[in-house]
C-alpha cells in the first residue's frame, strides 16, 4: 500500500485550498484503491510552536514531541513512511499561514539532515497574489529536507478551479507507482555540499555530525550519490 501525507495549513474547511485538496484526495482514492492518505488540517491538528531551544539541532530530538497534546511525533513518523508528500497553504500577507509555519519550524532540524531524502512532493497555495512566493518557500524548505518537488499549483478561486486536478492526480500516481523517479536539483545539491563540509567539522558528539556519519552521508560526494545509496539499501 502506498502512503501519501497531506498537510493543509488552513483552518477554514470551506476555503478554496481545503475544498480543492479534499477533492484531490477523494479522486486519488477512486483512481487507486491501493493508496492510504494521512491527512492533517490546521483545524484538526495540534502543533505547538517551536520554543527556539535548539535541542533538536544539538541533541537530535524535540522535547515537545513527547507531549500528549502535541501531534508532531505522529506526523514525523507518517512523513518518514510516506511515498508522496503534499503541502498546501493559503497566502497570508505574502507568506504561508501561521499553522504551516509552525509545522515547518518543528521540522527545521530535518533541513540539516535530509531526513526525507528522495520523496516526491507537490505544493499548493491559494490566494490572489503572493502565490509564487509561498510555493517557492514551501518547496525550498522541503528541498533542504530532501523532498524533490514535482509540482507547484496555484489555486485562484474561479469556475476553472478543478481543470487541472486530473493532471495532478496522474502525476502523483505516476510517482507513487514508480513510473516516474525523482531527480535531484541545484538547490538540494548546493545544500548537500555546504552541509557536508560544515558538519564534518562539528564536534563528534553533536547530533548532526552523528546523523551524517551513522547514515553514510559523509561517504557520498553529492546528493545524487546519496539517493543511489538509499535505493540500494531499500
Amino acid at each position: 500500500m502506498k502512503k501519501i501525507f497531506v498537510y493543509i495549513g488552513s483552518r477554514n474547511d470551506e476555503s478554496t485550498l481545503t475544498i480543492y485538496l479534499k477533492k484531490l484526495i477523494e479522486r486519488l482514492k477512486e483512481v487507486d484503491s491501493d493508496i492510504h492518505i494521512d491527512l492533517h488540517t490546521a483545524s484538526s491538528t495540534n502543533i505547538n510552536h517551536s520554543t527556539g531551544c535548539k535541542n533538536c539541532f544539538t541533541k537530535g530530538y524535540c522535547n515537545q514531541d513527547q507531549l500528549v497534546e502535541d501531534n508532531m511525533d505522529k506526523i514525523k513518523n507518517q512523513l518518514l513512511n510516506a511515498d508522496f508528500i503534499i503541502l498546501g497553504s493559503p497566502v497570508y500577507s505574502h507568506n504561508v499561514s501561521g499553522d504551516m509555519k509552525a509545522f515547518i519550524d518543528r521540522l527545521a532540524y530535518w533541513g540539516h539532515l535530509f531526513r526525507l531524502a528522495g520523496k516526491p512532493g507537490m505544493f499548493f497555495a491559494s490566494g490572489t497574489n503572493g502565490l509564487n512566493y509561498v510555493l517557492s518557500y514551501m518547496e525550498k524548505v522541503m528541498n533542504y529536507m530532501g523532498v524533490v518537488g514535482v509540482g507547484r499549483v496555484s489555486l485562484i478561486p474561479d469556475p476553472a478551479l478543478f481543470d487541472d486536478i486530473e493532471d495532478n492526480i496522474e502525476s502523483i500516481i505516476a510517482y507513487t507507482r514508480g513510473d516516474k523517479e525523482v531527480k535531484s536539483n541545484d538547490t538540494i545539491e548546493a545544500a548537500f555540499l555546504s552541509y557536508r563540509f560544515l558538519f564534518n567539522n562539528y564536534p563528534k558528539d553533536h547530533a548532526e555530525y552523528l546523523y551524517w556519519k551513522n547514515n553514510g552521508l559523509f561517504e557520498c560526494e553529492n546528493f545524487v550519490e546519496y539517493l543511489d545509496k538509499i535505493k540500494i539499501s531499500v
